[in-house]
């Protein structure tokens, strides 16, 4: 089964220390990404929930250029339905977010955390492209720009843009072994960038632990 973006939802720039978005699991062997982004220098993401429960929520990757704070979250095995996924800040700062729900993906490691990338470069343009991904795997990730130098736009599947008044997030996913890239206006940006890897159902981003591989057993290496 290969990983697939199914839908998203998203929050222009705002002044709150928590933010709640409305959005509904369906499909086969979910995962929540949220991609959080911060104008501050020292703030960052405390926690995110779902609130029709989940398997353990984790911070996969963070990037801070100077006030530019990039922060990406991945939700497993969130229970199906119509939910609200709530994610809070340390301080009350501008932040911007994007909530994107993908199917296929592994239920309990669906975003390995050595195979996550994050640059603060201030370039043009830049690609990110996690460790270890298979034909079956997706990328997701999102830039944040503070000062100026607008985003100009995420490749290959764009999934959110926002030019606010104080700070711009770009967020979109590739599929296969591609990577995604961030574009900016110029290189005059504070910025910050992250990409996962979202490992395929089956595909090696978790096995349950004491579980002996089929091939294995088949070929009589191991007892079954």
């Amino acid at each position: 089964m290969a990983v697939a973006f199914s839908t998203n939802v998203t929050q222009v720039e705002n002044f709150n220390g928590s933010v709640a978005k409305n959005i509904t699991v369906s499909g086969a062997n979910p995962v929540l990404i949220v991609d959080i982004a911060i104008n501050d220098a020292t703030a960052t993401v405390t926690s995110v929930t779902w609130s029709l429960g989940s398997g353990t929520t984790v911070e996969v990757k963070t990037a801070r250029g100077t006030e530019a704070f990039a922060s990406v979250w991945a939700v497993p095995a969130p229970a199906p339905g119509a939910g609200t996924l709530t994610y809070n800040l340390s301080a009350t700062k501008n932040n911007t977010g994007n909530i994107s729900l993908y199917t296929g993906a592994d239920q309990t490691t669906p975003c390995p955390l050595a195979d996550a990338v994050s640059s603060v470069a201030q370039l043009t343009s830049e690609t990110l492209t996690p460790a270890n991904l298979t034909a079956s795997d997706a990328a997701a990730g999102h830039c944040v720009a503070t000062v100026s130098g607008d985003v100009t736009g995420v490749t290959p599947n764009q999934d959110f843009l926002d030019i606010g008044a104080d700070m711009d997030m770009g967020a979109g996913h590739a599929n296969g072994t591609t990577g995604v890239t961030f574009a900016y206006a110029d290189t005059s940006s504070h910025s910050a960038k992250v990409a996962v890897r979202i490992a395929a159902a089956g595909g090696g981003g978790g096995a349950a632990s004491g579980s002996i591989p089929r091939s294995l057993r088949m070929i009589g290496l191991v007892n079954a």
